[in-house]
């Protein structure tokens, strides 16, 4: 094994740090002791809108194809989503077609499912999945069908999603409750609206009043490689007012703004109920992280099924080599506190 090893030819190639093994079937397997129990706090189910064939996320496939193909290379030493657009630089364009207006096409999201994130979960030593909702501005589809899929399953926690500008989203945020929700989603990128907006700002405060002070999570951030609106709207410099509007219940910044991750550090350090979400950062800046944090608001995340769950945890392990206390914190502790589990 060779834990000071940065560069992959794919992330099967994990085994040499020697923290996973290689199954079988080609997923990988944690084998580190010391390690259970693990909460990974940023995953999504199949999603569609539009005219696509719709996903049955009951379903279990022989395979999950993630976004992340198995022959990509993996670069550890920067953030994973400019590792993505380095060797798929046309990912988005080519796998989301077919969740949008391709209505006789079943694309990878097709694998993306209940079953299958639970075969890649018992692999890996995780027991919960935090799942993200992702609807567009017309639609609650995908949040009601995930809220009724995943209600009394206890592998997962459902994130629910309306959008800031709705009439009904009062009405929507009690059904998501009612439905076992226990917190919100934001996607500024999506939902076409930066979170310093009114109609968002007012959103996540009646989110607050509704829920009894449940967390949010926002996608936050870009890593360059997105159009100029997208960039726009999830600008980390919007989020000192997604602070300011959660104070005292949980803010988490999912991807802690990617390459902007500095200024994510400089509002968290301003406020103590802000968490990151590290999913995808590279090892040195989750070391910066835990320099200026310390270990008690870093959330692992992996974006699955974008990424493979195996991606983020090997860089979690890898910048808490020899810290297993801090270690339990980031890959558990922290998540069960926000979430409340006893």
């Amino acid at each position: 094994m060779d834990k000071t090893k940065r560069k992959f030819d794919n992330w099967r190639q994990l085994t040499e740090l020697g923290y996973f093994k290689k199954l079988e079937d080609g997923r990988l397997a944690l084998v580190e002791p010391g390690i259970e129990g693990i909460i990974d706090f940023h995953t999504h189910l199949g999603w569609t809108s539009l005219i696509a064939a719709r996903v049955d996320v009951t379903r279990e496939t022989p395979e999950t194809k993630h976004n992340f193909h198995p022959d990509l290379a993996v670069d550890m030493d920067i953030y994973m989503g400019q590792n993505f657009y380095n060797e798929r630089p046309k990912w988005g364009v080519q796998d989301y077609t077919a969740c949008t207006i391709k209505p006789f096409i079943k694309g990878k999201h097709h694998t993306h499912t209940i079953p299958n994130a639970i075969r890649e979960m018992d692999a890996l030593k995780i027991q919960k999945n935090v799942m993200l909702s992702l609807d567009f501005k017309w639609s609650n589809y995908n949040t009601r069908k995930m809220g009724k899929a995943l209600k009394g399953n206890d592998r997962f926690v459902f994130f629910c999603m309306t959008h800031p500008k709705s009439k009904k989203r009062e009405r929507t945020m009690e059904e998501f409750l009612e439905m076992g929700a226990k917190g919100l989603k934001i996607h500024p990128e999506m939902q076409f609206s930066s979170v310093d907006k009114p109609e968002m700002i007012s959103m996540l405060k009646l989110w607050k009043e509704k829920s009894g002070g449940l967390p949010v999570l926002a996608h936050s951030g870009f890593n360059g490689f997105e159009p100029k609106s997208s960039k726009e709207h999830a600008a980390v410099e919007h989020y000192w007012a997604f602070a300011e509007a959660l104070e005292g219940s949980p803010a988490i910044m999912g991807h802690s703004s990617m390459n902007q991750y500095r200024t994510a550090i400089e509002i968290a350090e301003k406020h103590p109920h802000v968490y990151l979400e590290i999913g995808g950062q590279p090892p040195a800046h989750v070391s910066e992280m835990l320099d200026r944090l310390g270990p008690d608001r870093l959330l692992y995340g992996s974006d699955w099924p974008i990424y493979p769950q195996a991606t983020a945890i090997a860089k979690v392990l890898v910048s808490t080599e020899g810290m297993p206390e801090v270690r339990k914190k980031i890959l558990r502790e922290n998540a069960r506190k926000i979430l409340k589990l006893t």
